[in-house]
């Protein structure tokens, strides 16, 4: 009894300091976030170096709990995966004008439980390396066959009206994240899918953004159908959906719905 309550002890005190961890860590980042609202570049370039070097850092001391709440209010997205072993983090590095860029990291822990933390987009190379889009969303795959899948959702703006949507999978092999090529479509098998669209083709009421959309419990995924014309040559969001869902091997197109 008394080694149970010494236990418990234990437990809450490690509890304690980790949540003392995360608000420390918490606000250094948003200190840093306010500096790239900055003019300098050289203060910009300074922060962006210093919220990638401290969430590196702090995904070495084990913050899968953290949420960051103050950084997240200043613009850093943060989406973890429901096994929590898989994270993503993505912020605006300030360096946009009408378009947009986004800083990335993403966090994963292997099967023997040591946690990774990688530049987003990392199989690009270091000129891209890093580089990514707004995290948006994150969906956790369970699929007969191929194990958990993560499904990563980014959107990326390149002008005012100009707008894009992605879906990425990923899966955790040994002690790397691999791309998860999964999408059967009739000229090869995908592990993304990427669409542009026009934010003016939306109806002026619509304030919901444009989804790709994961349901697990049916295994369907359902990407906006885009479709180019002469108003919108840059993609009109309809109405339907291009439907997939998983076969047991992989997401196989299932028509418009």
């Amino acid at each position: 009894m008394k080694r149970q309550h010494t236990l418990l002890i234990l437990l809450a005190a490690s509890a304690l300091a980790q949540a003392k961890d995360c608000a420390s860590d918490d606000s250094v980042l948003n200190e840093a976030f306010a500096a790239l609202n900055s003019e300098d570049e050289a203060t910009v370039a300074t922060a962006n170096d210093k919220i990638r070097q401290l969430l590196r850092k702090a995904a070495a001391g084990d913050n899968w709990d953290c949420d960051y709440p103050q950084a997240q209010e200043q613009g850093l997205s943060v989406r973890t995966s429901d096994d929590h072993k898989f994270r993503a983090y993505s912020w605006d590095d300030h360096n946009g004008g009408t378009a947009r860029y986004y800083l990335g990291l993403w966090q994963y822990r292997d099967g023997s439980g040591k946690t990774h933390i990688i530049n987003a987009n990392w199989s690009k190379g270091d000129e891209e390396g890093g580089n990514s889009g707004s995290v948006t969303d994150l969906y956790t795959a369970q699929l007969d066959g191929n194990g958990t899948v993560y499904l990563l959702e980014e959107s990326e703006k390149g002008s005012s009206r100009d707008y894009g949507r992605s879906i990425r999978l990923l899966r955790i092999k040994g002690d790397k994240l691999e791309a998860a090529p999964l999408i059967h479509t009739k000229k090869e098998d995908l592990a993304e899918i990427f669409f542009a669209y026009d934010r003016f083709s939306l109806p002026d009421d619509d304030l919901q953004p444009v989804k790709i959309t994961y349901d697990d419990a049916t295994k369907t995924l359902r990407v906006p159908l885009i479709k180019e014309t002469d108003e919108y040559p840059s993609g009109q969001v309809t109405e339907k959906k291009l439907t997939y869902r998983y076969d047991g091997k992989r997401f196989t197109y299932q028509g418009e719905q």
